[in-house]
């Protein structure tokens, strides 16, 4: 019985997909007068997005076994940021710098 050869593949032709995802994350800062060093701020921002997209290609497969292609995608997202922040007056400024 003779052994079966293996086919041969084949790279060329369209493709297109899509992705979705979620993102979300949150930090919190805290602000200082560059002069004195004092706290003049602090705050926190808390953020949630939907993000999803698509892209849509095509490659060719030269003899040589040479793949070469194009890609074309698109994503986007539904950023959601809340930022809560606190000003503090600082006591220690008493004039304005110099001009």
């Amino acid at each position: 019985m003779p052994i079966p050869v293996p086919l041969a593949y084949d790279w060329t032709g369209i493709f297109f997909g899509g992705n979705i995802g979620w993102a979300w994350g949150n930090g919190s800062f805290n602000a200082y007068n560059a002069t004195t060093g004092l706290p003049t701020g602090s705050g926190s921002n808390n953020f949630n997005s939907f993000i999803g997209g698509g892209q849509v290609g095509y490659r060719y497969m030269f003899p040589q076994r040479f793949v070469i292609g194009a890609l074309a995608s698109l994503d986007w997202n539904t950023s959601n940021s809340v930022t809560n922040s606190e000003y503090i007056g600082n006591k220690y400024w008493t004039k304005p710098l110099a001009r």
